[in-house]
């Protein structure tokens, strides 16, 4: 219709082939242009350094020629990157344990690469060529103790009979006998390499033991075990921070965190939730505040696409960490400045606030920079409540699809409403009595549900969990 007639139009008027192909050209080159000019800042990547800055200090949370097992992609090709194109710590074998269930990458480690040497892996081609020991059953045929790993593995390894399980197709496959392993600890040689920090070296033990979770075992934790088994503590071995927990052997007792990766070492620490590692906080706080690099995150017209900002939230749950482990111990000056280096670096304005900013206030509150603390928290506030208020505004069909949204919100609000009011009740109780006032956080709280509690009320009706709602409000 419309077309068909413009065309006509234009047919009539545009009496040349020059004059047709110069609009033809205008109107084709008009797309892309209209595409770069309204996509251009979510595409532009100038003066962002994220990749590489990154990588870079994933490998220099390694002591020298260590191993690192890493997972995903953004934790193994930056770093491959640095090391093949910019010659960066090529000291260090990256390790990923996704293509490590596979036999031509098993291979591949087994052979020196740049400085690295092969990681010893005791294991021959024939004991992991695809399509054998591709997983192992976990069968508890030993007895119930622990079991020198060494020997364990030198079950798994063998062909005979004795150490297979009968399966249904009337072949036979290996099996672990045990889920409960001993590692001998050679005391000299820990201290010799810097495996264990100089305070706990009158702690090393023996031994370590351990016992791992699950009823089977893919490759890529067989060969773990292997290469714990023949290591004998001679190189560092460690875990990226990205790496899943149920790859991590069930080691988290025995790992230090050293920056972005836990170190494996003899000294066992207790462990707590969303806390994996005793902190090494000397190196710890040099790296993520002096030497670590950020790729200029914090630079206005830097771009940060979603895979950055969801890698943002360890960083800056790593910086509360360590500030917090620093409060404790008595350093506040170094406490703070780790706190100000988070900000300084992953700024409000540039990554959007969420649970980790909350850790970051308490540990502010902790050492008693209650202004700094209160900023935050106030910025917090502003992002939620007004996320909440327009989620609560939307109808059916929206209003059922962000309701997980919803109870985010009230979560982060209610933790806000926790950690400022215990705060408050610290610095302003007298003998255990509570303060006749409250701190203008919470105040702002409860301003916040006085004015919205009918809107809130009426959006949980609209889904169906009225009550569920008004609890909620209760609980802030």
């Amino acid at each position: 219709g419309s077309i068909t007639l413009l065309c006509y139009i234009l047919g009539k008027v545009l009496k040349t082939d020059s004059s047709r192909a110069t609009l033809a050209f205008l109107l084709a080159i008009s797309v892309p242009t209209i595409m770069g000019a309204e996509g251009w800042g979510d595409h532009d990547r100038s003066n962002r350094f994220t990749a590489t800055d990154f990588a870079k200090n994933y490998l220099d949370s390694c002591d020298k020629n260590a191993i690192i097992f890493t997972n995903g992609d953004n934790d193994t090709f930056p770093l491959w990157f640095v090391q093949e194109v910019e010659g960066y710590r090529t000291d260090i074998r990256v390790v990923n344990l996704s293509l490590l269930n596979t036999d031509w990458y098993i291979d591949q480690m087994k052979r020196k690469a740049y400085e690295s040497d092969a990681v010893p892996f005791s294991m021959t081609q024939d004991h992991y060529r695809q399509g054998t020991r591709d997983y192992i059953y976990l069968r508890r045929s030993w007895d119930d103790g622990f079991h020198d790993i060494n020997k364990v593995m030198k079950f798994v390894k063998s062909n005979e009979r004795r150490t297979q399980l009968p399966t249904n197709s009337g072949e036979y496959m290996n099996y672990l006998p045990t889920n409960k392993f001993t590692i001998k600890v050679d005391k000299n040689k820990v201290i010799e390499n810097g495996i264990v920090l100089p305070e706990f070296e009158n702690k090393i033990p023996e031994k370590i033991n351990w016992t791992i979770k699950g009823g089977a075992v893919m490759k890529a934790k067989m060969m773990i075990l292997d290469l714990m088994a023949t290591n004998n503590w001679e190189r560092p071995i460690y875990f990226a921070i990205t790496v899943g927990s149920e790859h991590y052997m069930n080691l988290e007792e025995y790992f230090q965190l050293e920056g972005l990766a836990y170190k494996v070492t003899p000294i066992k620490h207790k462990t707590e939730p969303h806390k994996i590692g005793y902190i090494n906080l000397d190196k710890m706080y040099d790296n993520l505040v002096n030497k670590f690099r950020w790729g200029n995150m914090e630079k206005e017209g830097v771009y940060l696409d979603e895979q950055v900002m969801r890698m943002t939230m360890n960083y800056q749950s790593n910086f509360a960490r360590l500030a917090k482990e620093l409060i404790i111990k008595g350093d506040k000056v170094r406490g703070v400045k780790t706190l100000d280096r988070c900000l300084e670096i992953m700024p409000p304005s540039k990554v959007p606030v969420g649970y980790a900013s909350l850790f970051i206030a308490e540990a502010y509150y902790l050492a008693g920079e209650t202004e700094k603390a209160d900023d935050l928290m106030h910025t917090i506030l502003d992002k939620f409540t007004g996320e909440l208020k327009w989620y609560i505004s939307l109808e059916s069909p929206f209003a059922d699809k962000v309701s997980g949204e919803v109870e985010r919100a009230f979560q982060i609000l209610s933790n806000v409403n926790i950690i400022a009011g215990r705060n408050w009740y610290k610095n302003n109780s007298k003998n255990g009595v509570e303060p006749k006032t409250s701190s203008p956080i919470s105040e702002r709280c409860i301003l916040f549900l006085n004015e919205f509690a009918p809107l809130i009320k009426d959006y949980g009706e609209r889904i169906g969990q009225k009550q569920r709602y008004i609890q909620m409000m209760r609980g802030m």
